[in-house]
């Protein structure tokens, strides 16, 4: 079983990320086929959030 980090759901939202982007694509792709038994902690979600809001705050703040 593999456990889902919120990093790679992030690199793959991020094509500047470069090697991290393909990378994370590729994986999630091979995740979606079920080729991989995956779990998702319950704090995803919160991960997740928080580094978007960071994100968007940033890219707010450079207009």
């Amino acid at each position: 079983m593999m456990v889902l980090d919120a990093s790679v759901i992030i690199d793959s939202l991020l094509p500047k990320m470069g090697d991290r982007y393909k990378k994370s694509s590729e994986l999630l792709e091979t995740i979606s086929k079920g080729r991989f038994a995956v779990h998702a902690p319950r704090i995803l979600k919160i991960e997740l959030a928080s580094v978007l809001s960071r994100k968007i705050l940033k890219s707010l703040r450079m207009f």
